[in-house]
This record gives C-alpha cells, structure tokens and sequence, in this order.
C-alpha cells in the first residue's frame, strides 16, 4: 500500500483568499473556484447577524496558464456578483411598493383617528375632505394594509419572471468560465 506524500524540502509556493458569499450560495462557490485551481473552502466563518460567509481558499502560485486562469476568475466572480444582486432585486423591488402602500395605509388610519377626536386640532386635510367620514378613512387603510402583503407576492413574482433569463444567461458565463478554466489549468502551458 503505497500513499503519496510530498518529498522533503519540496516548495509549494501557496496564493490565499477570503471570499464573502452569501450563505445559500456557499456550495456554488466552492464548486467555481474549484475549477481555478483553487483548494480547501471548508474554513466557513458566518458573520453574526449577516447573510454572508467567509470561504478561505489556497491555490499554488504556479498553475498553469495562470494569466488566462485569473482572468476567466473574474469573469466567474463578476457574473457571481450579478446574479446575487439579481435576486436580491426580486425581494427589493416588492418590499418597497408592499411598505408604501402599507405607509398610505397608516395615513389613511391615523386620519380616521383624528377625524373622530373632538378635542384634537384637526389637520386641515381631514377638514376638507368634503364629509369623507372616519369610518370609510379607516376602511381604506385596512384595505390597504390588507393589500400590501399581496402586491408583495405579485411584486416579487413578476420581477422574478423578469429578472430570471438574466439570472440564467449569468449562470453560463459561470459555468462557461469554470469549464474554460479547468481546461487551462490542464492543458501544458
């Protein structure tokens, strides 16, 4: 039984990073910088009260074909980068409209209370809204507050429908660059 060491004396010049990823995406990201010649990714550091992880990888300075590595890397990376601020754009974009609506809803809320206190200095807006009693002001918020949380859901199925062909064209430079890379990395430089 014969087991494969390192000879004595024998130098591997090492190269190290840190990469941040966001916690749902730890596997992607080890699996791509796999593919640049990249080692380890199992010293995860979670970063309390955040979404993202720390990676730590190793790699031999010596690779081949290293320029050509490097900058397919960055291609990986940038396309990496879209894809998490794409899907971070399905949940934002909803959130926002559901909070408006739900901030109109407040305020359509707040203005059927002050319409029923007598003692209270009535905003003028309450004062010219022609009779609209506070019953029917306060109807309107809870409508709205009933609302908010669907415009959310359509909200982020319709952005998510939008932005998924991005995401997947984003998902091919990746894999394009990791397959281009891992082919560099064993061709003879």
């Amino acid at each position: 039984m014969s087991t494969e060491t390192p000879l004595a004396g024998t130098y591997v010049p090492y190269e190290y990073t840190r990469v941040s990823v966001p916690k749902n995406k730890v596997t992607l990201y080890r699996d791509t910088y796999r593919n640049f010649g990249w080692e380890g990714g199992t010293a995860e550091r979670p970063r309390p009260g955040s979404a993202t992880t720390e990676i730590e990888f190793k790699r031999n300075r010596d690779i081949r074909n290293r320029d050509e590595v490097i900058d397919l890397q960055r291609k990986a990376q940038g396309a990496l980068e879209t894809i998490t601020g794409l899907e971070r754009s399905r949940t934002m974009v909803a959130s926002v409209l559901a909070y408006l609506i739900g901030i109109v809803g407040a305020a359509f809320l707040g203005l059927s209370v002050f319409a029923t206190q007598s003692d209270v200095n009535v905003p003028a807006i309450v004062e010219n809204a022609a009779g609209m009693p506070a019953v029917i002001s306060g109807a309107i918020g809870i409508v709205l507050w009933v609302v908010a949380p669907l415009v959310y859901l359509g909200a982020r199925a319709w952005r998510s429908a939008r932005v998924q062909p991005q995401i997947d064209r984003q998902f091919a430079v990746v894999d394009g660059a990791c397959e281009q890379a891992s082919q560099r990395l064993r061709r003879v430089a």
